[in-house]
């Protein structure tokens, strides 16, 4: 069957190029995003592992100064110097989940989210969680390269339950503890030099990180599988920071995304 010429003549300019013009065009298209994304993916991949080093030599220098154990709680100078410490922990923490939110909202949904957790605290990382876990029923990481991307696994009723009631209790547990501390030891002004208020935002900043990680943990578990995920989650908790970026370079780099699996209420932004 031939078109008729009326339709060959809308366009000369179509009917003078060759037929695999449109093909060459899409296919070079497609190549230009995929060199975009190549480039976005290895400036993430240098981003964290530059937060990583930089977080090391922060500990390393914070263990060599004033030593971590014993706990010296009654000496200002060490309450302050791990306070800050683990402040910085909690923002690496806090990088490498802005990346998953960033990647799996919408531009200005994913801002919002991420300055609430690193403005307000960990309560709104569990908040996050909570909402991502009702409304696509999984925190698996997606994968850009379809040939390795694995479904999610599907979780029950009763399993999404108890997840959702596990981070809202995480939640809620931190926020009394925080306002507790906010209560007896308002933060500012900063009172540096008082032992009894570095301890007291010590360990409450310590709550902060453990909650945080609690969400990057339940993401891990779900991504990685149990046995795979707990050993990430081990070196989460006992080795903190670049263990989070370390798992973060190895998704972005291994699937290149950050991306949570989308489902048909809402897509996943490739990064």
């Amino acid at each position: 069957l031939r078109p008729s010429s009326s339709r060959m003549s809308t366009s000369p300019l179509l009917a003078r190029r060759p037929p695999d013009m449109h093909m060459n065009s899409d296919g070079a298209g497609a190549a230009d995003g995929g060199k975009a994304r190549g480039c976005c993916t290895l400036a993430l991949v240098a981003f964290y592992a530059c937060v990583a080093l930089g977080f090391s030599v922060l500990l390393g220098s914070t263990i060599k100064t004033h030593g971590l154990f014993p706990f010296k709680l009654d000496d200002a100078s060490w309450g302050v110097a791990w306070l800050a410490t683990t402040v910085v922990d909690y923002y690496v923490v806090a990088a490498c989940m802005c990346g998953v939110v960033l990647a799996s909202e919408s531009t200005l949904a994913g801002i919002v989210w991420c300055a609430l957790f690193c403005l307000l605290g960990a309560p709104f990382g569990c908040a996050w969680v909570i909402y991502r876990m009702v409304s696509t029923g999984t925190l698996a990481l997606a994968a850009a390269r379809t040939h390795v991307a694995q479904p999610p696994a599907a979780v029950s009723q009763l399993g999404k339950g108890l997840i959702v009631a596990f981070y809202g209790f995480v939640g809620m547990a931190f926020s009394v503890r925080l306002s507790w501390t906010l209560y007896s030891f308002p933060l500012f002004p900063l009172q540096t030099d008082s032992a009894a208020w570095a301890a007291a935002w010590f360990w409450t900043t310590i709550g902060d990180f453990y909650s945080l990680t609690s969400c990057m943990c339940g993401i891990a578990l779900f991504t990685e599988g149990a046995v795979m995920g707990l050993l990430w989650c081990s070196s989460f908790v006992l080795l903190g920071g670049p263990f989070f970026c370390a798992w973060t370079v190895f998704r972005l780099w291994t699937f290149g995304t950050l991306a949570l699996s989308p489902n048909a209420a809402g897509p996943a932004y490739v990064i």
